[in-house]
């Protein structure tokens, strides 16, 4: 059972906007599927209440974004609603963080809720294995450069050349982000994306586009950035 509680004590989740489905999506007999066009009309207006609230796209927060329409007993039973709630995050898997205070302009003013710097792992091919929050004033090896969307239509999931896209894409943030052309990023640094393919079919087909160092044994030195970096040496440890 869900307990509501007040924003100022420690809670997990916060609902930020309640919407009704209408017309053909209100006359199924059944809740619209996952992957249908009234789930991906839920997910918009869910992500426009998010932006309201945040004050920016909340792919650039560490939060995560959750669309609830009601069960099926409860569908039968007339109920048409679609709930959107956010929650605070500190990693790639989404395991939500308790909090207290509500996620309220949390891209706004100082934005406290916004993806900076991180530290990534990597499994033994020297792929990503995951990502999580840290503080620029401590070690950390990879900052974040950007939300990239990419819009290919009719994909249950995204493809190989959605996926190249993203990449593409996030490789020229990664560029903007240092100050320098595509052709003269350092050599010691990578580029990598986050993102859920579970939820490409509601609509959510942003990617967080991160910049790295190459080796993860050689951190960038505590209140060091990337940005503007140029062709300057990498500030590591």
């Amino acid at each position: 059972m869900r307990t509501v509680a007040s924003c100022a004590e420690v809670h997990k989740s916060e609902t930020i906007h309640v919407g009704q489905f209408t017309g053909d999506h209100a006359e199924r007999l059944t809740p619209p599927p996952a992957s249908g066009p009234g789930a991906r009309l839920a997910y918009r207006e869910c992500a426009e209440a998010a932006q309201e609230t945040l004050g920016g796209d909340w792919h650039a927060a560490w939060t995560n974004l959750r669309v609830f329409v009601p069960s099926a007993a409860a569908w039968t039973g007339g109920a048409r609603w679609f709930r959107c709630d956010l929650v605070q995050i500190d990693n790639d898997v989404n395991v939500v963080k308790d909090r207290s205070g509500s996620l309220r302009d949390g891209l706004r003013g100082q934005r406290p809720l916004a993806i900076t710097c991180a530290r990534y792992g990597v499994f033994n091919d020297g792929s990503v294995s995951g990502v999580s929050t840290a503080p620029c004033t401590s070690r950390h090896t990879a900052e974040f450069t950007g939300v990239l969307t990419v819009t290919p239509s009719g994909l249950a999931r995204p493809d190989d050349d959605a996926l190249g896209d993203a990449f593409d894409g996030c490789w020229e943030l990664t560029a903007r982000y240092l100050s320098v052309r595509l052709d003269r990023v350092p050599r010691a640094l990578r580029g990598f994306y986050w993102h859920d393919d579970d939820a490409w079919a509601r609509g959510d087909q942003s990617f967080r586009c991160f910049v790295a160092v190459l080796d993860i044994d050689k951190p960038i030195q505590p209140g060091a950035t990337l940005a503007g970096l140029g062709t300057k040496p990498v500030p590591t440890v």
